[in-house]
């Protein structure tokens, strides 16, 4: 054991041969001997796993350190065993210990089987009074050792060939010969029972007995073939004479049990018999009286609650293994359960009937999606008719998209009848999309003689129409280029879904290039004395501005026949250097062209 609760590991280990502190052993410095120790050498065949041959041989129980081994040997064995402390999974500690086991040759002998007596007569099962004493003799033999059990269990100090008992049990006597080995015997099993001067009676149900017939309630007195009985209701005898009774009628019952064999008499506790009157029990359906074709009704039991059996007729022939609380119907026909209560009493509730009709069908047209809110009301059509149309939009049995407006919308046609299998609905779904917004986006500009792309793609399920077609890739698709001649002004038409149209417009304006020089030099040798710009003649509005490094106006001429800059300003020569110009080519600002030009003489 280990007082600090850690964790013990046992094993089998090799023996040492030395261990000791003679002082013949070299000795430390401080004067402390020297520990020598040395293991012996184990002869063939032996080891710490065959330590006592046998089957098995000698183990150990690595974590309770119980030894165990049946030899199969005899001799005087050496065996050593370890004890190792961990704490926290840790080794910490160990100790060791050695042991000498001798095993000698004793075959058996096996003794007479014990015979038990009560009165000098062989007995299995006797009975007696409460307060008595029974004597248990076996046979008397010096060489014999005694141990008497009680319930399969050994009685302490019970070990003599008479035992006095004083209370009931299953009583048995083991014998072997104490001075040599043998064999124990055990003798026949003797049941002693003890009758009390009061007992309990035993009740296999509630103390109930019905008024509408049924139950099986009994009372149970104890059996035995030497008891006679006598049964009491409300202090009167009845006939009854038996260990077991049935009670007829309500009252309080007890019963006088006596041992004629012992003399004995007992009586028993009191219990109360009442006779039950059982609720009135009745049918109930959880879909009604009347089904559709293809649905289910569950038959339940009303005020149902202490019932315990049940068994479903319908038409009067009984429904095989139809004993529950309920039961699924699906079927025309006169339903009935039978039930028995707790008590035993037998209740039967009146026939319910069920009936099978036609689910109705109820259907309603489609109703076309739109493409924005400018459309008439439609009319809705639903079978059978005589229902009722409902949902966002709808009035008059119409459905009215400006009143609806853009979105997802139900419509619902439902019809309401008698039966609940008669009422049905029928839906449908309305999307009302947005027009689509077509943006070809701003104007475009592009130089005479290249062409630019023209976008307004909506997507899949529309159909395109450019007009005019002239100078067009693709006329009739979302996506075309544009190459016109002269300024021209685009329009598209998107055709889509569900009525869906958007049109737009935009104006491809066609710039002709006007060529200008980078330098020119004004020094009166008649070459390129002046800044002559080529293709003013196509902008009759065209504005040229001229300006110096410190942003002053230094030249400026409008019109396509502008007298052309000649590198003066006032008739004065500007020296030579880099100009910013601005050639606006129209009033509207159509288009600009910004740069330098150098004057160098």
């Amino acid at each position: 054991t280990d007082r600090d609760g850690d964790e013990l590991r046992y094993s089998l280990v090799t023996p040492m041969s030395i261990y000791g502190n003679d002082i013949r052993f070299p000795v430390q410095s401080g004067g402390r001997p020297v520990i020598y120790s040395e293991f012996v050498e184990w002869a063939p065949g032996y080891s710490t796993d065959n330590a006592i041959p046998g089957s098995p041989p000698l183990r150990i129980d690595p974590k309770f350190g119980e030894l165990s081994v049946k030899a199969s040997q005899v001799g005087l064995f050496a065996f050593t065993v370890l004890v190792e402390e961990y704490r926290n999974g840790e080794r910490i500690g160990a100790a060791r210990r050695d042991y000498q086991l001798f095993v000698f040759d004793c075959p058996p002998i096996t003794p007479p089987d014990p015979t038990i007596t009560i009165n000098d007569q062989p007995a299995t099962e006797v009975t007696a009074c409460q307060g008595g004493i029974i004597v248990l003799k076996a046979t008397v033999n010096s060489n014999w050792g005694y141990q008497w059990k009680r319930n399969g269990d050994n009685l302490e100090g019970a070990t003599s060939p008479t035992l006095n008992v004083t209370e009931g049990g299953t009583y048995q006597l083991v014998t072997y010969l104490e001075d040599r080995c043998s064999k124990t015997r055990r003798s026949r099993k003797v049941k002693i029972d003890f009758t009390t001067s009061n007992f309990k009676l035993k009740a296999n149900g509630r103390p109930r007995i019905c008024a509408t017939g049924g139950g099986n309630f009994t009372l149970e007195s104890p059996a035995n073939a030497n008891y006679t009985y006598e049964w009491y209701l409300d202090g009167q005898r009845l006939s009854a004479a038996q260990a077991l009774l049935t009670p007829t009628q309500a009252g309080r019952y007890w019963a006088t049990v006596r041992d004629a064999s012992k003399g004995c008499s007992s009586r028993s506790d009191t219990v109360q018999v009442q006779r039950v009157t059982p609720a009135n029990i009745s049918l109930s359906s959880s879909e009604g009286l009347q089904l559709c074709v293809g649905i289910t009704t569950t038959l339940g039991i009303a005020n149902g609650g202490s019932l315990k059996t049940y068994q479903w007729t319908r038409n009067g022939q009984v429904l095989p293994n139809e004993n529950k609380a309920s039961l699924a119907v699906s079927e025309a026909g006169d339903y009935k359960v039978a039930a028995t209560d707790t008590n035993g009493c037998n209740l039967t509730a009146a026939t319910i009937n069920i009936k099978v009709v036609n689910k109705v069908m109820v259907t309603l047209d489609s109703v076309r999606n739109f493409c924005g809110t400018n459309f008439a009301a439609v009319p809705l059509i639903g079978t059978p008719t005589g229902g009722v149309y409902a949902g966002n939009g709808v009035a008059n049995g119409q459905f009215d998209p400006k009143v609806a407006g853009v979105g997802t919308h139900e419509v619902v046609y439902s019809i309401k009848g008698a039966l609940a299998c008669q009422n049905g609905e029928a839906k449908r779904t309305v999307i009302i999309t947005p027009p689509p917004v077509l943006d070809l986006g701003t104007d475009r500009e592009i130089f005479k003689g290249s062409s630019v792309i023209l976008n307004g793609d909506l997507g899949a399920g529309y159909r395109y129409q450019w007009s005019p077609p002239t100078a067009l890739s693709q006329p009739l698709a979302g996506k075309t280029s544009a190459s016109p001649e002269s300024t021209t002004t685009y329009t598209l038409l998107a055709a889509g879904p569900d009525g869906c149209q958007a049109l737009d417009t935009i104006t491809v304006r066609v710039i002709t290039t006007i060529y200008i020089p980078d330098v020119f030099t004004p020094n009166g040798d008649g070459q390129n004395d002046v800044w002559e710009l080529r293709g003013l003649e196509n902008y009759p509005n065209v504005e040229v501005t001229v300006w110096n490094r410190w942003g002053n106006v230094v030249f400026y001429g409008k019109g396509s026949n502008q007298k052309l800059f000649d590198g003066k300003n006032n008739d004065l020569a500007l020296p030579n250097g880099v100009y910013a110009y601005y050639i606006k080519t129209n009033a509207e600002g159509s288009y600009v062209f910004r740069g330098a030009v150098m004057i160098m003489r």
